[in-house]
């Protein structure tokens, strides 16, 4: 471009400069933008991120939520007593199956399986006290057994509260029946039955068989079969708290003499 000057024409770098500054702009434009773009970048990144996160935690919520009030007066699933899964029982679905339990063992007893000398016996032990005011001697307690399966995953943290019962549904929550026992009665009645099969270990000892002159004889000591009855209730309850109604194997034990014959 040329432009008049003290009446001579020369030559105006305006317009190169304007254009060498207009280069330099849009050479470090790439950068400028590429920064502005980074930033937009993470931002939208971080949101997404924190969308998800939200949606994550309310979904959570929600459906605990959703599983508490389902299960609002019921046991929660997975939680069993023995092989019987209680989930889902309200109280008195819990009451009416133990009492039916309870029914069927005050009608059938319990059935001991003795082994003796090699062999298997089976005995009959009732469980309800016979005459005027009959009892049960052994009952399952539904009510204790309905605050233990209610209480599962009810108890301990918000968070634990929260997850546990998620948690039942893949890992089973055990729990034993209380039994409850009265045991001097069904002391009683475990002897009676188990009475024909026990044999008394007999000492050593002297059998007069003359008296002029006097002749003796020596009578050998003798083993005899008894029983543990405090065990066998024991097992009895375990057996029962597993809401097991089958056989209970027990054994009788060898008891020796307390004289020997080398003693006499």
């Amino acid at each position: 471009r040329f432009a008049k000057s003290k009446g001579r024409w020369q030559y105006s770098d305006c317009h190169c400069r304007r254009l060498n500054m207009t280069e330099i702009n849009l050479n470090k434009l790439p950068d400028v933008l590429g920064v502005e773009l980074e930033k937009r970048s993470w931002f939208k990144l971080s949101l997404i991120l924190v969308l998800v996160l939200m949606f994550f935690i309310g979904v959570v919520f929600g459906g605990a939520s959703w599983y508490l009030q389902k299960y609002q007066n019921k046991i929660f699933p997975g939680v069993y007593a023995g092989h019987y899964h209680l989930g889902g029982m309200s109280r008195d679905d819990l009451n009416n199956f133990i009492e039916t339990t309870n029914n069927r063992l005050a009608k059938e007893g319990l059935n001991l399986e003795v082994a003796v000398n090699g062999k298997k016996l089976t005995v009959k032990i009732n469980t309800v006290s016979l005459g005027e005011n009959s009892t049960e001697l052994v009952k399952l307690d539904s009510y204790v057994l309905w605050q233990n399966a209610f209480a599962a995953g009810r108890t301990g943290s918000w968070t634990k509260r929260l997850f546990a019962p998620w948690y039942f549904r893949f890992n089973n929550q055990d729990l034993t029946v209380p039994v409850r026992t009265d045991w001097i009665n069904l002391l009683e009645s475990l002897k009676d039955g188990l009475s024909k099969l026990v044999d008394a270990p007999r000492d050593a000892g002297i059998k007069i068989t003359g008296f002029s002159p006097v002749s003796y004889s020596l009578l050998p000591e003798s083993s005899g079969l008894i029983f543990q009855y405090e065990d066998i209730i024991k097992q009895i309850q375990g057996n029962l708290g597993e809401l097991n109604l089958g056989n209970i194997a027990i054994k009788a034990q060898q008891f020796d003499a307390t004289i020997k014959t080398a003693d006499v």
